[in-house]
């Protein structure tokens, strides 16, 4: 799991939010039940914390890396490359395609970091979004 503060879109200035995770690894616990995951399109996400040997650590001050969702695509940076995705929402379900990177290199642990966020998001099956958090 990781987690993220909501950054609004945009138009708006960004803002942090509690720890919750972005998107659920471990989608065994997960279940589709009845309502909504909430809005994706047009909001835009920081990373705050990641799930780390099946613990949601805080993510360091020393790396970074963010979501925006729109027009049926996931972008941002990844810690070290900028990525894009193609994401599929409905209900709470949320499907994220292989994301396409740039190619650039990095220290050992801002690539390890960045190759264990994308597979998170591409791990993801279910979501909530509400107020500042997406789970």
């Amino acid at each position: 799991q990781v987690a993220a503060a909501y950054a609004g879109t945009a138009m708006s200035t960004r803002r942090l939010g509690a720890l919750l995770a972005l998107l659920a690894l471990l989608t065994a616990a997960c279940t589709d039940g009845p309502g909504t995951g909430g809005t994706l399109e047009g909001t835009h996400w920081v990373l705050t914390s990641i799930d780390q040997d099946g613990s949601l650590a805080i993510v360091p001050e020393t790396v970074y890396a963010d979501a925006e969702f729109g027009s049926h695509r996931v972008s941002g940076f990844a810690g070290c490359n900028t990525y894009d995705a193609i994401y599929t929402a409905g209900g709470r379900t949320l499907l994220v395609s292989a994301p396409s990177t740039t190619f650039m290199a990095c220290d050992e642990a801002t690539m390890a970091f960045e190759a264990q966020y994308l597979t998170l998001l591409q791990a993801s099956r279910h979501y909530t979004a509400r107020g500042d958090s997406l789970v």
